[in-house]
């Protein structure tokens, strides 16, 4: 992948191309001093920016060199990188989980089986984090929810599709519990505004709710200019693979809907949806725009029986509301 090895004392950079038998080490051709690497993505400015370098420099200090970063370490919508140190600190701050550093200290212990809950609590004495890998063994619901609910000092979290486990040491999640009402105030709010507006999109296309309405939808786009992005009312719509996300142009409202389970909720969707309501403001706080502390509520309400975790031939991991 190519890189740009960049020296700040001479505030130059050049391109260079990494593969596995490269070294990753590079000395600056001027002053012989290490050089940094910086993302592909990084366009140095003039050597006369003496702010603009400054900025470049404590961001690749704290590990972000211009790589892509997202709303969450998981993904969700692209973020834009701060345009002056006041905005920088913050984000450094905000986004540390995207960090390189915070990725090179993690030191991870990998496991391939099911272990007990006080050999964790060993292992995690000695790692930040412990990784559980059950693609080959076999994974159970069960033992990731009850990991969810007896380790109180930890993030347990997983990937579905993979069957992996992760268990993140030092992260007192016993204060999520006090807010499981009010996501569920949230999820209530979030799937009305969902039915409303995939409703008021389909009669937008002159479409009828079908089980084939995905492809109906996929084709009705195709004979647009923009093909997968548009507008109708309020609203902008983009539908990429599986998945339609729709932002409100006024009050900044944002949904998703994935079309092979329209039920199903995503939790960085609705971390979105609850960033604008005033109503949740205590509730983001205390989740501190952390994705992963937003899923291990949901994975509460899952034990709590409110939402359903719903079982599926590609072992995604999908939940919806629970239908009184």
């Amino acid at each position: 992948m190519g890189y740009k090895k960049t020296c700040f004392n001479c505030k130059k950079s050049f391109n260079v191309f990494l593969d596995f038998n490269s070294k990753r080490k590079y000395s600056c051709p001027d002053c012989g001093q290490p050089a940094i690497f910086m993302s592909h993505k990084f366009r140095p400015p003039k050597r006369t920016e003496v702010a603009k370098w400054q900025l470049v420099e404590f961001l690749a200090d704290q590990g972000f060199i211009l790589h892509s970063m997202f709303e969450t370490p998981s993904g969700g919508a692209h973020v834009k990188y701060p345009a002056n140190l006041k905005e920088a600190k913050e984000f450094v701050i905000k986004y540390k989980e995207q960090s390189l550093n915070w990725i090179k200290n993690r030191n991870p212990k990998t496991l391939n089986k099911q272990i007990t809950q006080n050999k964790i609590e060993q292992l995690l004495k000695e790692h930040s984090s412990v990784i559980i890998n059950l693609y080959e063994t076999g994974y159970s619901s069960e033992y990731f929810y009850g990991l969810v609910s007896s380790l109180t000092n930890c993030l347990v979290t997983e990937i579905r599709p993979a069957q992996t486990i992760h268990i993140q040491s030092d992260i007192d999640t016993s204060y999520l519990y006090v807010h499981k009402l009010d996501l569920l105030d949230a999820i209530v709010s979030y799937n009305k505004l969902k039915n409303q507006v995939f409703a008021a999109f389909l009669e937008d296309l002159n479409l009828t709710d079908s089980e084939s309405v995905f492809r109906e939808i996929t084709r009705e786009l195709r004979q647009t200019i923009k093909f997968n992005k548009g507008t109708f009312d309020d609203w902008n719509y983009w539908q990429h693979g599986g998945d339609i996300e729709f932002d409100n142009k006024k009050t900044e409202e944002h949904i998703n809907i994935k079309m092979y389970n329209r039920k199903s909720i995503q939790d960085w969707s609705l971390l979105k949806f609850m960033m604008v309501h005033k109503k949740y403001e205590r509730m983001v706080n205390t989740i501190s725009h952390k994705q992963a502390r937003l899923t291990k509520l949901m994975d509460l309400l899952v034990i709590d029986g409110s939402l359903i975790d719903v079982p599926n031939e590609m072992r995604m991991k999908i939940i919806i509301l629970k239908e009184e």
